[in-house]
């Protein structure tokens, strides 16, 4: 027994409608996959973003801790510096002072 032509119209469009109902019976475990492998991946990149964010973080402190350090080197230096001009400033004004002295005696 064949199939005749009015029952193939009718049985082909059946057969596309049962196709698509085994499919999305399919698709949700598909999609809870996916999800789940996203979130994987999501959990292992903000992992590492917080371990990296640790090294930044102490590298940071590093460089404020060298820089305070470089700068009170720094003035440590300018204080030295301006305590040798003040000393070698304060006898040269000595010396301008006794220059300008005139000993008049009559």
């Amino acid at each position: 027994m064949g199939i005749r032509p009015v029952d193939m119209q009718i049985v082909m469009p059946k057969s596309a409608e049962a196709g698509k109902v085994g499919q999305d019976s399919a698709r949700p475990d598909l999609q809870a996959q996916q999800f789940a492998q996203q979130l994987q991946k999501q959990v292992q990149v903000d992992q590492q973003h917080v371990m990296h964010t640790n090294k930044s973080e102490k590298d940071i402190d590093n460089e404020e801790k060298e820089r305070k350090r470089k700068n009170a080197e720094k003035q440590e230096r300018e204080k030295q510096r301006g305590q040798a001009d003040a000393r070698s400033q304060g006898g040269a004004a000595e010396q301008r002072r006794e220059k300008r002295m005139i000993d008049i005696s009559v």
